[in-house]
């Protein structure tokens, strides 16, 4: 033991002899990346999914597939995700789907990058559409995520509402 004494302060400091243990720091910077490929996003849905289910994201998959200019991958540890971009409509997602099957509106993040007048009266649509469904749109935060029990009977009528305005 070490001994010190500083003005009216007494100052012990015990000594450990053995074996030094170097406390381990976990950091959320260290968190894995997987970069999903669309096959892994479609594994991946269909091992979590009962299949009825898995039906309603693959559809919703292959209309995003078919119909958008570009698909972004998440790159997330415990689900994928995709993102279209409809390029006459913003340079943002207009709906994020997850490999969980969850649906998220992202109507406000897309009206930040407008193409135009005319794109942003369809984001305005496909709002309002979305919500005479009964699901949903993410008023600005991504938080707002439609379940997969909530949409996945609508499926049809949400690709329907997206092919016939996105034109």
């Amino acid at each position: 033991m070490e001994y010190y004494k500083f003005e009216q302060y007494e100052i012990m400091i015990p000594k450990l002899f053995g074996a030094e243990v170097k406390k381990s720091v976990s950091s959320s910077a260290s968190r894995i990346i997987k970069q999903w490929t669309e096959d892994d996003f479609l594994l991946d849905a269909k091992s979590k999914l009962a299949e009825d289910r898995f039906k309603a994201v693959e559809k919703l998959f292959n209309f995003s597939k078919s119909k958008s200019d570009d698909i972004v991958l998440g790159n997330g540890q415990g689900k994928g995700t995709i993102n279209p971009i409809f390029d006459n409509i913003s340079d943002r997602k207009i709906y994020g789907l997850d490999s969980n099957g969850k649906l998220g509106f992202h109507i406000e993040w897309s009206l930040t990058h407008v193409k135009n007048g005319e794109a942003k009266e369809k984001l305005k649509t496909i709002s309002e559409k979305i919500k005479n469904l009964g699901l949903s749109v993410s008023e600005g935060e991504f938080r707002d995520k439609n379940e997969i029990d909530d949409w996945a009977g609508k499926a049809d009528e949400i690709i329907m509402i997206l092919r016939e305005t996105i034109k």
